[in-house]
């Protein structure tokens, strides 16, 4: 796999020397002949692939001048606007903002515009109070987003690297209908995103299930949970797009997708650093370099980042554990106990991006990132026992584990079962005593828990991405992605939160993707298309180690293997049809193969202390083997079509869509019971339909967006309980809608307000006859309401210094962790604010900024496990009340 993806980048780099080495040393001369400035600008976007943006109503009957010069962006549009009240501004590194410059005197010569450089990409207004116009990707040609026909909830780069948000999670407090969580259910590790948007998403992280919400990372996607939290200081923006928009890209995504963009290197030379310390012995560190190699040919950029802080949460030492409990902890973990600390943060991150521009519309980019983890595993703690009763019921191991310690010759459990724990309670011997598994256990407090198990969160990521683009002629452009990421993890968690060996899990993950993308897009009578082909493909390897019931009764050891390939094809087209109106269709067809191998075995025998006849096991000659260890495939076709009617006249935009989109299905392999198959679970896909009307006010003032959305959802992938095994089910199908409105105000140079508010409704229309689903259900990771509201004001204090405030709330109504609805896993509503304030030291390249997040110290779930198979439940939180305070540097 490596031969070919160095291969791949070989021969981008050979493709761009030679035809370099073809091109004239000198850029050809531009010329420009339009009369009106409207136009003419418009034709200067085109040339030079760049998104311009101005009122059209301020702008319109403008005279424009013929131009003859170099082919350079600035010297056209110095001499465009020389004669007019306009200046341009850079908003990110292919799109620029027209706007008024009140008692601007004519510039009669261009030589004076050398001195005037682009700005860096920032979120900050460029002259009066106005809201800024974004530009997303969603058809692989830029649109401003309030004329792109989709929902999105768009970051951009002063957010993102903003000390108060670190990584992806935390951008669901500002998007409506979004839910974003660092941790996945019995993963243990602190690096396993939990997407779901609109309802629609995935829990598990298992290597033989997709997820729901497809990530992009510099154009490639990212197949699986465990190392997607992405760290988003070192990215210029993050597009969420609500709903089955994944067939816009080149992987399919059911439920919405996520395109995240790193910065593209300027031309000059600049150094940004930020030391932020705070809570928990908070001590980060981040330094971003932006370096012209080559004068304007080769251009680099280089990020370090070292988060480093202190656990918030406890195990606390449990006194009462006989010999007998020691003796079987120091057997299965050694003499070395788990650390006592939990969710801490110590992860080092490297990110490099170097650009060549080859001369001619030839650009080659290069992007590197390297990531070190050692953390232990997310705060959590024992709720309960199946909804507050205290003790787990009688069908449970725990339950079994308890009897078993205390049975005597009149007791219903089997000697043979339960094995050394027999009557141990209660025989003569006081040294072989164990300790019951009940409520002395919880704690009570959301930080703490008496673990003595697994405790550990590591990752190591590597990837390297190419791309290659390419203007072959003024209508038609070629782009090259090839993508290498590794990912491997070492990951330990105590499900139980006790001493005692009830529920330990340890995995050790490698996974590898590779995958070669060409687009095409361009322009046909005024028809803009793209089209193109994806190949993907992945392996990967998970040992997992699960020990059960005390002894432990049972002892679980697998070697998990899966390889994936994918063939996506896929093509989209917008054509007017009248002023204003136009139509676009397209598809995503996909030809998808996968493959799992198991190698899973018990070591106790239980199954076979239980009697189970051999007949239900895979290999009667090997009783410790539950599943076939033979290759499993499953082989997937799918076409999702994509349509849209889109009005656009004057600031007012309004759209009505249709899609489906399909996630493939899966293996369940998890087991404690042998059997002779390895169960699977088939597709399940959506159609979506979606109407949304955007207004831009005329003076820029303020952006009101309202999407309505109706999704009909069959044959649902939902994670419910098989005894101990957490199994995948098709439970059936559903119906979901819901409103979203955001809007953006400006109502003043210094002030800018955004809100974002959402509502959904979900119901299962149809359940299989064997789901553990109820009808009355709620969604997991679903909250029925969701409001956000940000605002943030400037004000300067004199010359030398101003100041920034920034608050923020959010709002989202009960959510249910799981599909079953435990009750103990209900998290009621949540309120939550974040504030901070920045003293930003004028003409002195350094600014201090203080904050506190979740200000009002709200205890709230973020993911949690029931266990009714072992008998208990489980849930984690997330960081109390923190304050930080942060120097930054720049120049």
């Amino acid at each position: 796999m490596k031969d070919k993806f160095c291969g791949s980048v070989v021969a981008c780099i050979i493709i761009m020397i030679c035809h370099s080495l073809s091109l004239a040393a000198d850029k050809p001369d531009y010329s420009l002949k339009e009369p009106q400035l409207d136009k003419a600008l418009l034709r200067v976007g085109q040339d030079f692939r760049l998104t311009i943006l101005f009122q059209a109503l301020e702008i319109k009957g403008l005279k424009a001048v013929v131009i003859t010069s170099k082919k350079n962006i600035r010297h056209v549009l110095g001499k465009l606007l020389a004669d007019h009240p306009f200046d341009y501004k850079f908003i990110n590194s292919d799109t620029l903002v027209i706007f008024r410059i009140k008692n601007k005197k004519p510039v009669k010569s261009p030589k004076i515009l050398h001195a005037k450089t682009p700005s860096p990409p920032n979120n900050s207004s460029p002259s009066e109070g106005f809201v800024e116009e974004i530009v997303i990707s969603s058809r692989r040609w830029n649109r401003n987003l309030q004329t792109s026909p989709a929902s999105v909830a768009l970051f951009t780069q002063d957010y993102l690297s903003a000390p108060n948000v670190g990584n992806m999670d935390q951008l669901s407090l500002q998007a409506s209908n979004v839910t974003l969580d660092y941790t996945s259910t019995l993963s243990g590790s602190s690096n396993s995103l939990v997407a779901y948007i609109r309802g629609i998403g995935q829990s598990d992280f298992a290597i033989a299930t997709d997820p729901g919400i497809g990530i992009y990372l510099d154009g490639i996607y990212l197949s699986r949970s465990i190392g997607s939290v992405i760290d988003l200081a070192q990215y210029s923006s993050v597009e969420i797009y609500k709903g089955s928009h994944g067939n816009l890209f080149s992987r399919n995504a059911i439920g919405g997708t996520i395109n995240i963009t790193s910065h593209k290197p300027g031309k000059n030379f600049r150094i940004r650093g930020q030391v932020t310390a705070g809570s928990n012995a908070r001590k980060d560190i981040l330094i971003n370099m932006n370096i012209p190699i080559v004068s304007d040919t080769i251009l680099g950029n280089f990020l370090l980042i070292s988060r480093n802080r202190g656990g918030y949460g406890t195990r606390l030492e449990f006194d009462g554990l006989t010999p007998a409990d020691l003796a079987s902890l120091e057997s299965v973990q050694g003499s070395q106990p788990a650390s006592l600390e939990m969710g801490n943060q110590n992860v080092d991150t490297l990110h490099g991006k170097v650009v060549w521009d080859a001369g001619n519309d030839v650009e080659l980019s290069l992007i590197t990132d390297v990531s070190r983890s050692r953390e232990l595993t997310p705060v959590s703690t024992l709720l309960g026992f199946n909804d507050n009763v205290i003790g787990p019921d009688g069908n449970s191991i725990g339950n079994f584990y308890n009897q078993c310690i205390a049975a005597n010759e009149g007791s219903s459990v089997s000697q043979d079962l339960c094995s050394d724990l027999y009557g141990v309670n209660v025989d003569a011997d006081p040294t072989n005593d164990r300790t019951p598994f009940d409520g002395r256990f919880i704690t009570d407090s959301p930080y703490e828990n008496f673990s003595s198990g697994p405790n550990h969160s590591n990752h190591d990521i590597f990837s390297i991405i190419g791309t290659l683009q390419w203007q072959l002629n003024d209508n038609l452009f070629l782009k090259y992605i090839t993508g290498f990421r590794h990912t491997e993890a070492e990951l330990g968690r105590d499900g139980d939160k006790t001493p005692l060996l009830l529920d330990h899990t340890s995995y050790i993950y490698d996974h590898k993707q590779h995958s070669q993308e060409i687009q095409l897009s361009g322009a046909t009578n005024n028809i803009q298309w793209y089209g193109g082909f994806l190949y993907f493909y992945e392996k990967a390897r998970m040992n997992t180690h699960v020990i059960i019931g005390g002894l432990p009764l049972i002892d679980l050891q697998a070697v998990e293997k899966s390889k994936n390939i994918s063939y996506n094809y896929f093509g989209h087209a917008n054509i007017p049809l009248a002023q204003g109106l136009s139509f676009t269709g397209g598809f995503h067809f996909a030809n998808e193969k996968k493959n799992l191998q198991l190698d899973f075995h018990e070591l106790e025998l239980f199954a076979v202390r239980q009697g189970l006849p051999l007949s239900q096991f895979p290999d009667p000659d090997d009783l410790t083997l539950l599943r076939p260890n033979q290759p499993d495939k499953i082989k997937l076709t799918t076409l999702s079509p994509r349509f849209s009617m889109e009005y656009d006249n004057n600031g007012f935009f309004t759209y009505i869509s249709a899609a489906i989109s399909t996630k493939p299905g899966g293996f369940n392999y998890r087991a404690v019971q042998p059997a002779t198959t390895i169960n699977s679970f088939d597709p399940e896909n959506a159609w979506s339909y979606e109407a949304g009307i955007k207004i831009s006010s005329p003076d820029r003032h303020a952006l009101f967006n309202l999407a309505a959305f109706y999704t009909n959802y069959q044959d649902l992938q939902l994670v419910s309980l098989v005894g101990v095994t957490p199994e995948i089910e098709n439970a059936g199908n559903a119906v979901i809608w819901g409103i979203e409105f955001d809007s953006r105000i400006a109502p003043t140079d210094s002030l800018n307000i955004s809100t974002s508010f959402g509502y959904i409704h979900t119901k299962y229309t149809k359940l299989s006859e064997t789901s553990r689903i109820q009808p009355g259900n709620h969604f997991q990771k679903t909250p029925k309401w969701m409001f956000n509201l940000s605002a943030d004001y400037t004000m300067s204090i004199n010359d030398d210094f101003s100041l920034f405030w920034k608050g923020s709330y959010s709002f989202k109504s009960d959510i249910y962790h799981n599909a079953t609805n435990t009750a103990l896993l209900r998290q009621p509503s949540v309120h939550l604010v974040n504030t901070s304030l920045t003293v930003d030291f004028n003409d002195r390249n350094w600014s201090i900024a203080i904050g506190v997040n979740n200000l009002l110290n709200e205890e709230y779930i973020i993911s949690g496990f029931d266990q009714p198979g072992v008998g208990f439940t489980e849930a984690t939180f997330p960081r109390p009340r923190n304050w930080y305070l942060s120097l930054t540097f720049h120049r």
